[in-house]
Parts: C-alpha cells; structure tokens; sequence
C-alpha cells in the first residue's frame, strides 16, 4: 500500500479481484489512515458473505456461479459419448454488482 503513495498519486478507488484481498486492502488503507469510502474506495469481486457483515461493508461483483455451473453439467450431459465438436457454444453470463458501503457514491452532474 504504501508503494502506492495514495495521497501523492490521488488515487481515488482499488479493484480488488478478491473480496477477500479487498478486505485485507481495506485494513491496510486504516493503519494508513485513510477512510474507506471517504477517502478512497474499494471495491471487491466474487461475492463472500465475509464482505457483507465487514466494519465497512463491501461493495462487490457477483458472479452467477449457479447458472455457470448449470450451464456446465448440461453442456457435459448433452455430449457425453459424442465426439468432440469443433466448434464451441458460447454464452455470456453477466455479472451483478452488489452495492454496500466501500464505494463513494458518483457525483451526477446535471
């Protein structure tokens, strides 16, 4: 963190790729003295409950890791004993961002 130099550089907001990471990040900026979100924020990925009940609740995104998993087994199922296909399905699953308190929220301008 303190490589950083967060003041110097007016870095205004990490992402972590870990909600794990972005806790520990967020301790790290404490002992630095900066405020998260006043300060700087922080914002995690992957979704742990950890980051829901922190002293500053995690803002995160969220991946749906059921509808993955799904998607998984019944492209597995659909070609087991088949051979293998040249050409893959593809399919696009986007991300949640679950907003709490680790990110200040944007000025809008009017």
């Amino acid at each position: 963190m303190r490589r950083l130099r967060l003041a110097e550089n007016r870095i205004q907001a990490l992402f972590v790729l870990s909600d794990y990471m972005a806790l520990l990040c967020i301790e790290a900026l404490k002992h630095l003295g900066l405020r998260v979100p006043e300060d700087i924020s922080v914002l995690g990925c992957d979704d742990l409950a950890e980051g829901a009940s922190a002293p500053v609740p995690l803002t995160t995104i969220a991946h749906p890791t059921d509808a993955i998993a799904g998607f998984i087994w019944r492209t597995l199922i659909a070609n087991a004993g088949h051979p293998v296909r040249t050409r893959s399905e593809f399919k696009i699953f986007p991300p949640e961002i679950i907003e709490r308190k680790s990110v200040k929220p944007i000025k809008k301008i009017n």
